[in-house]
């Protein structure tokens, strides 16, 4: 067997692909409707899982399977049927890079806060708890947690490699937290804020790397396992972006001051909405 694993999340019957390192696994299959068209592929709801919960969770739940059952590898990655890394995904190749970095992950860009970007997919309310439960079960990851919130970088779709020590390290952490977050939460009539705890996952990944100091070594994905090499105009684009993303940003530290704890980031009206919901962290 490889001694990498790149588990590929797939929810519904299409095309995937899969070779000794690249392995699909039908996520949510314990509340799946496909499960007999998907039988030939692993599924989340063996041993210890949260299959059942992979509508609130979505890819994460191939994360804890992961954490609590496979085993017998050295290095583990997650990503999507519908997006692979882009890199030739030889062994020796992976080996070498994990050699000289601990996480191979993808990045994100923006001019402004990473606090108004994760304002984009979560409520005020689901951000609040996480920084609540942050804050109460970790409260040394606060001032990293603020850090976070003040950076414009983004580690992506929930999509890394690391050796699987540091993985379980991480997923013992992150499941630790997303559990408390859970009870905490009221249930929303929209599919899209159902998600929020995957999106919850995503956001804080890069928080435990930060906080660990891990060396991180970004790549892009592709639609499909094949690799693809961009153009040196494409690459120009991406470092120009990225270059005036960072000035944008610097510009806004120079504006705004650094809040000095997560409680600064607790709008008013939250707070009186969980009084009145009767939410206590």
């Amino acid at each position: 067997m490889s001694k990498i694993k790149i588990l590929v999340a797939c929810h519904k019957p299409g095309k995937v692909y899969q070779d000794d390192i690249y392995t699909p696994i039908h996520v949510g299959r314990a509340v799946s409707g496909y499960k007999e068209e998907m039988a030939g592929m692993i599924g989340d709801d063996t041993g210890d899982n949260i299959s059942e919960k992979n509508p609130k969770y979505c890819e994460l739940t191939a994360q804890y399977w992961a954490w609590k059952n496979l085993h017998d590898v050295d290095y583990i990655g997650f990503c999507h049927y519908r997006r692979y890394f882009n890199f030739e995904n030889t062994e020796s190749q992976l080996t070498d890079m994990l050699k000289h970095k601990d996480v191979i992950a993808l990045k994100m860009v923006f001019p402004f806060p990473m606090y108004w970007e994760i304002m984009r997919y979560i409520s005020m309310e689901h951000l609040v708890i996480m920084m609540m439960v942050v804050k109460k079960k970790y409260p040394d990851y606060e001032h990293t947690m603020i850090d976070y919130l003040r950076g414009n970088v983004l580690y992506s779709k929930n999509m890394f490699i690391c050796k699987k020590e540091l993985f379980d390290q991480y997923a013992e952490w992150l499941f630790d937290i997303l559990s408390e977050c859970e009870k905490h939460m009221k249930s929303v009539p929209y599919t899209r804020l159902e998600r929020s705890l995957a999106y919850m996952g995503e956001y804080l990944m890069p928080v435990y790397m930060m906080y660990h100091h891990k060396k991180m070594a970004f790549v892009d994905y592709c639609g499909n396992h094949e690799f693809v090499r961009h153009s040196w105009r494409w690459r120009a684009y991406i470092i120009r972006r990225h270059c005036w993303c960072h000035v944008i940003h610097r510009a806004y530290l120079m504006i705004f001051r650094r809040n000095r704890s997560l409680e600064s980031y607790y709008q008013e009206a939250v707070l009186v909405g969980f009084k009145q919901d009767q939410i206590e962290i």
